[in-house]
């Protein structure tokens, strides 16, 4: 699809969405073959399920059982996309838009795809307790803190601007400073010294 600038993970997993719908017997690509096709490929999408409590598995179960096989026999691997996978697909931009990304992911893609809200994909996810929210949160949270989720502030975490300096100013007038690695380093140094 031109216009995205989709990750070759992500670019897998369209393929795999289309090999999904022809073993379906299906003559489209829907947002329920773009989830199976997710669920094939793994990535940070499929990691950010398996962080919740989701047995994929299960849920690839209860996609299937809601779909009626067709009976088409299309060997070919150009179907067209349904007017909600398309949707799907530009959320899923607007999601790595919003996270601060310049390329959509498979964590974006599951986004979108609970975003259209309408479609089996999006109502199976739901079923199994994953909503948009939740899922954000992890996608959010595997990546570090709310900084660390853009990809410019992780380079940013990695070469150590976020470093916490503490200075402390003793009864008789000194003072103190030290440089930490982190936040929690330095949560840990002030209270080893409240104790002492």
């Amino acid at each position: 699809m031109d216009g995205f600038n989709f990750t070759d993970r992500v670019r897998h997993g369209l393929q795999y969405a289309r090999e999904e719908a022809g073993l379906l017997g299906h003559e489209y690509v829907g947002p329920e073959h773009l989830l199976l096709g997710l669920l094939r490929v793994g990535g940070r999408g499929l990691a950010a399920l398996e962080a919740l409590p989701v047995s994929i598995p299960d849920l690839r179960t209860n996609l299937l059982a809601g779909l009626t096989p067709g009976r088409s026999v299309i060997a070919d691997t150009e179907l067209p996309y349904t007017s909600r996978a398309k949707k799907s697909l530009e959320l899923a931009m607007v999601e790595a838009r919003e996270l601060g990304y310049t390329y959509i992911g498979t964590e974006h893609l599951l986004l979108g795809l609970l975003r259209e809200e309408k479609g089996i994909a999006a109502q199976t996810l739901l079923a199994a307790g994953v909503t948009p929210a939740i899922l954000r949160a992890e996608v959010v949270r595997s990546r570090g803190s709310s900084a660390g989720a853009h990809p410019r502030g992780a380079a940013r975490a990695q070469s150590g601007a976020i470093a916490v300096t503490v200075v402390i100013e003793h009864a008789d007038g000194r003072m103190v400073a030290a440089k930490f690695a982190n936040r929690d380093s330095a949560i840990s140094y002030l209270a080893g010294s409240a104790e002492g």
